[in-house]
């Protein structure tokens, strides 16, 4: 009555998985030239905000750390 297995003609049209043949797990840090080009794009439209939160990421720095920096440096 509770039987939960799948009906013969169900696994006959089961799709195939979405990430089948894709490359998993953690990808390639990204080449200078590529955070170059980003760095270039983000001043060009003034996506200030955007441009300090890749450049803290890029760079390594914590959130935490880079807004103590910034207290005391008084940006």
């Amino acid at each position: 009555m509770g039987d939960t297995a799948e009906a013969p003609d169900q696994a006959e049209r089961r799709r195939p998985p979405w990430n089948r043949g894709r490359l998993l797990g953690q990808k390639p840090p990204l080449k200078l030239r590529e955070v170059r080009a980003i760095r270039i794009r983000l001043q060009i439209v003034e996506r200030l905000r955007d441009l300090a939160l890749f450049n803290v990421r890029y760079l390594g720095v914590e959130v935490d750390d880079a807004l103590a920096i910034s207290e005391q440096i008084d940006i």
